[in-house]
């Protein structure tokens, strides 16, 4: 099953750019959202931002929740590293 990809799919404010890359890898490219969302933040988000920092981690639960499982939505059970990396 190949995933349709939707404005709503990505719930955060994110580049342009991010959103457009993301619709063309899932729609010319048949990837998943997260994969599709991690080559696009990779190549065109702007450095030093949430977003970059998201991708270090490689944790976008924040700006794709539909792409994991709802229990890890819980960011008191599972903080984001990268919240916690900048809380030091």
């Amino acid at each position: 099953m190949t995933a349709v990809y939707s404005e709503d799919m990505i719930v955060k404010r994110v580049p342009k750019a991010v959103r457009e890359r993301t619709k063309e890898n899932m729609e010319q490219y048949h990837m998943s959202l997260y994969d599709a969302f991690d080559e696009a933040v990779r190549y065109v988000s702007p450095k030093g931002a949430e977003l970059r920092n998201a991708w270090f981690f490689s944790d976008y639960r924040k700006f794709i929740p539909e792409a994991y499982l709802p229990k890890y939505l819980n960011f008191k059970l599972f903080p984001l590293r990268y919240s916690i990396r900048n809380a030091k």
